[in-house]
């Protein structure tokens, strides 16, 4: 690999993480509940949108998607290697999907079309969103692309939306050692409110890559795969996971990761699955990307024209999945990016050239004070 293709990939790779941190850090301050997002689907659907976005637009998902440092040309022949680099990984199970459905009355532009096509492996599909079959389309092949982990994504076509930009990831690793069952045992989990829980505990010994200092302890379980891996940092007690992650910056997290030994110890991880859902629009807009939502300043002209009136995003909606048990993990998540078309802005033209009536009212009451008509100014 050429070193201009490493730093490319570097570059990429560093803006889809401190998006993604920036996304679960809003997520988590929000509210202290399971929460678990793909950033990586989410900064792939959002990528696929901004090669239709023009402008102010444009240089806002630049900007939100930390990729100042990269031409949107760039990107996209990188996010190319990446998808054909997941299609070559042996002794995991990786999948990435992508897919545009497109309302089939609206001329999207060719190119905007091609792009996606070519550097994302979109799925082009141009169907009649009046047709209740469209849902089940939709949905059907969000659940095939997830394993059936999740079923559906829309629950309901906007009657304005002209555009799902969906992508699917799923992905099932086994552990390069398994934890063994009869090593598994029944306690207490702490939950936030000092209540506890119990639930089924699984535990390993041996040697690991770990990590310690005075706010965390961490490890790394690899899969059998070793290209992929399974990272935990457990705060120390009295320094809360919210407050842990609220204090986490990107240059923290690498650093971090990159202070890992190897060291013998003893992993004691409980068997969990989170399954999880949100619109992540607000959190968006709070990455500086308010512009791409608003009816009337959105710029998505390299998607389509549609004159006199406007592309938006009318929502961005995330969905995952993950199971961790004694054989491994199974994951999945989709992300969905909802363009849709603002209402028609009709014009008026009113001439008082004829007999009119006119009143004059207090108006918190609706209070009609003075009524009149005029037959002859």
């Amino acid at each position: 690999m050429s070193l201009i293709i490493f730093i490319f990939l570097l570059n990429f790779s560093n803006a889809n993480n401190q998006f993604g941190l920036k996304v679960f850090q809003s997520l988590i301050k929000e509210k202290q509940v399971n929460t678990f997002i793909s950033p990586f689907s989410i900064f792939e659907a959002l990528l696929m949108t901004y090669n239709g976005a023009n402008g102010k637009t444009a240089e806002a998902f630049k900007k939100s998607l930390f990729l100042e440092d990269l031409k949107l040309d760039s990107v996209n022949r990188i996010n190319k290697k990446i998808l054909k680099s997941f299609r070559k990984e042996k002794g995991n199970e990786l999948k990435a999907a992508n897919a545009l459905f497109a309302k089939k009355e609206v001329k999207f532009k060719k190119e905007f079309f091609k792009i996606n096509k070519d550097y994302y492996d979109a799925e082009i599909k141009s169907l009649d969103f009046n047709n209740p079959k469209t849902l089940r389309i939709i949905n059907d092949w969000v659940k095939k692309k997830t394993k059936g982990k999740i079923e559906k994504i829309i629950d309901l076509i906007n009657p304005m939306a002209v555009l799902y930009l969906i992508n699917a990831i799923y992905f099932k690793g086994l552990w390069e050692e398994k934890f063994d069952k009869k090593n598994n045992f029944e306690g207490d989990f702490n939950l936030v409110n000092g209540r506890k829980k119990k639930v089924i505990y699984m535990r390993k010994e041996g040697d690991f890559l770990y990590y310690e200092n005075e706010k965390l302890q961490a490890i790394y379980l690899p899969y059998l795969s070793k290209k992929f891996g399974f990272y935990i940092f457990l705060p120390k007690e009295r320094y809360s996971l919210s407050q842990f992650v609220n204090d986490l910056n990107y240059q923290d997290l690498k650093n971090y990761l990159n202070s890992f030994s190897k060291k013998e110890g003893e992993i004691i991880l409980p068997k969990f699955k989170i399954e999880y859902e949100k619109s992540l629009n607000e959190v968006l807009k709070e990455l500086n990307l308010s512009i791409a939502f608003h009816p009337y300043e959105a710029d998505f002209s390299k998607m389509a024209d549609v004159k006199p009136q406007n592309l938006f995003i009318s929502e961005v909606k995330h969905k995952s999945y993950i199971e961790v048990t004694e054989e491994g993990t199974e994951a999945a998540a989709v992300t969905s990016v909802e363009v849709s078309l603002t209402a028609i802005r009709e014009r008026f033209k009113m001439i008082c050239d004829r007999p009119f009536l006119f009143l004059i009212t207090e108006r918190e009451n609706n209070l009609i004070l003075f009524i009149g008509a005029l037959f002859e100014p």
